[in-house]
């Protein structure tokens, strides 16, 4: 493949590097295989016991050196990496999608990301400051410097196999510090390929060997560079489990560690989400990237008073476009009242009365064929079950990360009625003890106003519409409610 010969990796390759210098190992065969089509793309040697000591040493021995290098000129040597890293983002980003197994585009996109932290890494290599202070002795100050502090571990995982390993190495190495890689094991050929590409900046630049160090193993390694009392701090993405040994180990000999370990990332639905959206952002956040992201989808929590109200079908287009599917032009949705019972039909029989958001007018296209109709999808709950399905299928227990993702909520706008329909009456959401746009607050003296649903009483529609009574945490109803117009009978 071009891209092998353009990154300088060949059929064999050597796992163990001190930058510019490859050191020969007799550690296993790695052989790496692309998820793409199961074919072998080249294979690496694993670091062996000798060639550790030897990566060590020579990290030692650049630090005492680049520590004394001013730290404007450390930012420059990173300035040009992120320079050399744009003309190599395309190969670079192929390589992550072959050898990885994620789509071309979120590979070069990973590039990126290396580029952007190493344009901030430049800006922080002149932004290492520190206090200044008055003195109780006269004539003298105090004052605070930050100092490297040695060898740095890192230990990446696949998923993002040349990201997090850059979002590490270019902050430390501006702030004086060298580093020791070692990359997933299931991903050595990215960490070849970006080792190449440091060790021609460091040379240009005549950066003492040893900087950046590049060790390819399994748990064992990984166990090794933990329990080093020679790596000050160690920097560990992957799971949980593999973070517990890491923080036990590093913390037995009082280092210092940081850790980016598996998530439990949920999606949280209230009943006034817009589900349109919830729809959208879960399938993507669950299975976009298969699993493999540290913002991934791993469970959906819906409120047992949230409807499980039928996606808006003109937002079922968009979610096949962004599939990679067509949507079929020319479709109508449903009407607005046999939308509405569907709606009624399908919350939760415990939970209490909500308002609904005012119907919508049918939007009809110029198709009169009736076969061209909108996607009827499933219920919510059906749908959450399957996501969650998908979700544990593509592989979630390997993402790390603990952000969550609110889906917004809803905001029902006003749409003219046909000719013939009342138009809506604007209404509160249904919040305990809010008040709700047109009625006085609770204990006001006097009737109730015309239109409004005191508590206690029924709605009198036929349909048997939601009086939108706010009912608190306890149940216990706390004030009236604004009933929003009848739908239109069957």
């Amino acid at each position: 493949m071009d891209i092998l010969q353009e990154l300088g990796i060949e059929s064999f390759n050597s796992g163990t590097s001190t930058g510019q210098h490859w050191i020969g190992s007799s550690g296993a065969q790695i052989p790496s295989h692309s998820p793409v089509d199961g074919g072998l793309i080249a294979t690496v040697f694993a670091t062996d016991g000798e060639g550790y000591e030897a990566v060590m040493g020579k990290a030692a021995e650049a630090f005492s050196e680049w520590r004394g290098w001013p730290a404007p000129r450390r930012g420059e040597v990173v300035r040009q990496i992120g320079e050399r890293l744009r003309a190599r983002k395309d190969a670079l980003g192929r390589l992550v999608s072959y050898e990885m197994g994620k789509s071309l585009q979120e590979g070069l996109g990973e590039v990126q990301e290396m580029i952007d932290i190493c344009d901030f890494a430049v800006g922080l290599s002149r932004q290492l400051y520190g206090l200044t202070m008055h003195s109780e002795r006269p004539g003298h100050r105090m004052y605070e410097q930050w100092h490297p502090l040695g060898a740095v571990g890192i230990i990446s995982a696949f998923n993002f196999p040349v990201a997090v390993w850059s979002w590490n190495a270019m902050i430390a190495w501006v702030c004086g510090d060298v580093c020791v890689w070692k990359p997933s094991e299931k991903t050595p050929l990215c960490g070849v390929a970006c080792q190449r590409i440091v060790a021609d900046v460091f040379t240009a630049n005549r950066v003492p060997e040893g900087v950046s160090c590049l060790v390819t193993g399994g748990r064992d390694l990984g166990e090794r560079l933990a329990s080093d009392v020679r790596i000050p701090l160690v920097s560990a993405t992957g799971s949980t489990r593999m973070g517990r040994s890491v923080a036990a180990a590093v913390g037995a000999r009082l280092g210092r560690s940081l850790l980016e370990l598996g998530g439990n990332n949920a999606v949280i639905v209230s009943e006034r989400a817009d589900l349109d959206l919830a729809l959208i952002g879960t399938v993507f956040g669950a299975v976009g990237t298969a699993g493999q992201r540290c913002t991934t989808t791993r469970r959906v929590s819906r409120r047992a008073s949230a409807p499980c109200r039928q996606p808006d079908s003109s937002r079922r287009g968009s979610l096949a476009r962004s599939a990679g599917g067509t949507a079929s032009t020319g479709s109508r949705r449903a009407s607005p009242s046999s939308s509405r019972r569907r709606l009624a039909a399908c919350t939760h029989p415990k939970a209490p009365k909500l308002p609904l958001p005012p119907a919508r007018p049918p939007i009809y296209s110029s198709a009169s064929d009736p076969a061209q109709e909108a996607f009827d999808m499933k219920p919510l709950t059906a749908l959450f079950s399957v996501v969650c399905t998908l979700a544990a299928l593509a592989g979630c227990a390997h993402n790390h990360g603990n952000n969550y993702a609110y889906a917004p909520p809803y905001a029902p706008p006003v749409y003219p009625q046909p000719p013939g329909v009342a138009q809506p009456v604007a209404y509160a959401a249904p919040v305990a003890g809010a008040p709700v746009v047109g009625v006085p607050p609770v204990g006001t003296p006097g009737p109730a106003p015309a239109g409004v649903i005191v508590a206690g009483q029924t709605s009198p529609c036929p349909q048997g519409c939601p009086d939108g009574m706010v009912v608190g945490a306890s149940g216990i109803v706390e004030g009236g409610g604004q009933s929003p117009p009848c739908p239109p009978g069957p």
